[in-house]
């Protein structure tokens, strides 16, 4: 091998250790071990307080058995990744219902009996599910791929209460070797289990509702990379549908269109309950805890909401009124303020060169001066102060910025408001220029009208705006 090949290739001694997280599983725990044995290679349990005969079990297999309590899963795994004396370059993570299938073992073996690239960090393993002794193969539930096979010092565990997978930094590969995941014991685990899941979901969707960011440590939703990144993206597509709306849309998916009724008698069980009830079960925490706090505080949110708003809306539009005073010829001109910081006139004349060029690539001829356009053989409009929309826009903006959302959403909500209220306003003085009639101004005012549209369609923005929901212990949370 020369200099290059080195440069691209890991030491072929760099093998790797197990991880394996305990806590009362005597029923489990052997299993687990037996199919690690083949691998021969270190395996570290990682214990939460097991009462039972696990630890005995584990014994038989390794003495690297270490204790922490449990808070999470997410912290359990981070924990054992930065206290493990582990001193291979390579950890694989698995828990004591999972099983290592022959093929996987036999791909693992092969593949750590040669050089590693270097810019591999990762490999990606298909969980093969069980439930009631039966291989779950549909309903898009095979091959679902887990990133458990990282490199030292670059995989992690995401901070969630649930549905937690490991973050790899850097390229990772794809094993067609499965891990086998006994889902549950029994029907009473089961339940017992997503009950206790289904509120850490709900709390965690409730939480992270407001906040996109909320973890920068969290795996993004990503609909061209890799099959985690895919599944978290399709998972915020779900999370976008109306509560009690989406786990019926989502079953019908999964158990006709991918064809979960292929799975038999078990896979309508498996499906029915963690493909429906389940996820209906989540939504339901929700909207429990969501109507509690809106009992507890709903009152007090509207009075806070409407004296902000009155508030705001007074400060946005005296202050303009006020400037529009103060950058006009008068009693209180102030030069400065007019020829630097003017933004009033500076919208005006936004307005009319906008509205001019639209008419121009029309094909009209259209001429403006600081306050007027003149469109050739047409009319002559002018635009005063009340042609601006800044009342318009200070009722908007109050509202939005008073409303209990967050600071973010509104921003982004504000700026698409003021650009289409303006966008009108533009449409607005192209058809004036062409079509209005002085003389029906006398009957009809063209501000009364355009507010009076405006008014009607902010009503139904803010309406659809607030009714879009804000995207929204010792038992252990599978990965």
């Amino acid at each position: 091998m020369d200099d290059d090949d080195d440069k691209s290739k890991s030491s072929v001694t760099d093998k790797f250790s197990i991880i394996v997280l305990t806590y009362n599983e005597e029923r489990n725990i052997r299993a687990c071990l037996e199919s690690l044995v083949p691998l021969n290679v270190d395996i570290f349990i990682v214990d939460s307080g097991s009462t039972d005969k696990t630890l005995e079990i584990c014994r038989q297999y390794t003495a690297n058995i270490f204790h922490h309590p449990f808070e999470n899963y997410s912290v359990q795994r981070n924990w054992a990744f930065n206290n493990l004396p582990i001193t291979t370059g390579w950890i694989l993570n698995l828990d004591a219902d999972h099983r290592a299938t022959p093929e996987l073992t036999a791909e693992l073996t092969a593949t750590f009996n040669q050089p590693v690239d270097a810019d591999i960090n990762g490999f990606l393993v298909s969980r093969r599910t069980m439930f009631m002794d039966k291989w779950i193969k549909y309903g898009g539930h095979y091959p679902t791929y887990h990133a458990i096979l990282f490199r030292k010092g670059f995989g992690q565990c995401e901070d969630k209460l649930y549905d937690q997978h490991f973050k790899i930094t850097g390229k990772t590969k794809i094993l067609k070797g499965d891990m086998i995941d006994i889902i549950t014991e029994s029907l009473n685990t089961f339940i017992t289990r997503h009950n206790h899941w289904a509120t850490l979901e709900a709390e965690y969707l409730i939480n992270t509702a407001n906040d996109d960011t909320v973890n920068g440590e969290v795996i993004k939703a990503k609909l061209t990379g890799n099959p985690i990144e895919r599944r978290r993206y399709i998972k915020k597509q779900y999370e976008s549908f109306p509560l009690f709306v989406r786990p019926v849309v989502y079953f019908i998916i999964r158990y006709f269109i991918r064809l979960g009724f292929l799975d038999g008698t078990e896979g309508l069980i498996f499906h029915f309950l963690q493909g429906f009830w389940f996820r209906f079960l989540i939504d339901a925490k929700i909207y429990e805890k969501r109507k509690k706090a809106s009992n507890a505080s709903g009152s007090n949110q509207i009075i806070k909401f409407i004296f902000s708003f009155i508030f705001l809306f007074l400060v946005f539009y005296f202050f303009n009124i006020m400037f529009f005073g103060l950058t006009s010829q008068g009693n209180h001109y102030s030069p400065f303020l007019a020829g630097h910081l003017n933004y009033i006139q500076g919208l005006r004349s936004l307005l009319l060169n906008t509205s001019a060029s639209i008419l121009n690539a029309l094909g009209f001829t259209a001429i403006t001066s600081n306050t007027e356009m003149l469109v050739v053989g047409h009319q002559a409009i002018q635009v005063v102060y009340s042609c601006l929309g800044l009342g318009i826009i200070s009722f908007f903006t109050a509202f939005v910025l008073a409303y209990p959302k967050p600071l973010k959403k509104k921003l982004i909500f504000i700026a698409a408001g003021i650009f289409t209220i303006e966008l009108l306003n533009v449409i607005r003085f192209v058809l004036l220029g062409l079509y209005w009639n002085k003389e029906a101004a006398k009957t009809i005012d063209h501000h009364t009208l355009f507010n009076i549209f405006i008014y009607i369609i902010i009503a139904i923005s803010l309406y659809f705006w607030i009714k879009n929901p804000v995207t929204e212990n010792k038992q252990h949370a599978a990965n």
